[in-house]
C-alpha cells in the first residue's frame, strides 16, 4: 500500500495523530488496563502479542471503514489514512502500557517503533478488503474490555 502526500498533508495527518488534539484516544486503553489487572501483561513479549492482536482487529474493524470514509471526505488518500489509524492504535496501546506502569517510556518506543513493520504487513494483508469485510473478532480483547467496568480503580474511561 503506497500513496505519496504533499508536505502539507503530511503535516495535516501529524496533526490529526498528535496527542495534544482532544480526539479521545488518550483516555481509552482499548482492554490493555482490564489485561493487566487480569494478569495477561506478564511480559514485554505479552504485551507485544497483546498489542498485535489489538492492532490486527483493529485494521479490520468497522472503525477503520470509518476513520478511512472520513479521511477520505477531507482529501486524504487511503494509503497514509490507513497508516495514521494504525499509528494511532499502536501508539496509543504504548501509552497506555506506560501509564499503567508495565513499561517503562523508552521501552515503549523501542516496542512501538519495532512493531512499524508489523503494521505495515497487515495494511498488506487488508489491502483489497471491501468494506463490507469489516469485523471484529478477538475473543480475548473483548473479555479485557469487559472487564474494565467492574475494576476498583482503574485510569481509564474503558
Amino acid at each position: 500500500m503506497t500513496s505519496s502526500i504533499t508536505a502539507g498533508q503530511l503535516f495535516e495527518l501529524m496533526h490529526l495523530a498528535d496527542s495534544g488534539l482532544p480526539a479521545g484516544g488518550y483516555a481509552f486503553s482499548s482492554g490493555l488496563e482490564g489485561a493487566y489487572h487480569l494478569g495477561l501483561l506478564s511480559s514485554g513479549a505479552a504485551l507485544e502479542e497483546f498489542v498485535q492482536c489489538a492492532l490486527e482487529t483493529a485494521a479490520r474493524s468497522d472503525i477503520a471503514v470509518l476513520f478511512g470514509a472520513t479521511l477520505r471526505s477531507i482529501g486524504f488518500a487511503e494509503g497514509p489514512g490507513s497508516q495514521l489509524f494504525l499509528f494511532q492504535i499502536l501508539r496509543d496501546q504504548m501509552s497506555a502500557a506506560v501509564r499503567l506502569g508495565v513499561i517503562g517510556p523508552l521501552e515503549a518506543a523501542r516496542r512501538q517503533q519495532g512493531l512499524y513493520e508489523y503494521c505495515a504487513r497487515i495494511l498488506d494483508e487488508v489491502d483489497g478488503i471491501e468494506y463490507t469485510g469489516a469485523t471484529r473478532t478477538a475473543p480475548q480483547l473483548d473479555i479485557a474490555q469487559s472487564l474494565h467496568d467492574h475494576l476498583y480503580s482503574r485510569l481509564f474511561q474503558s
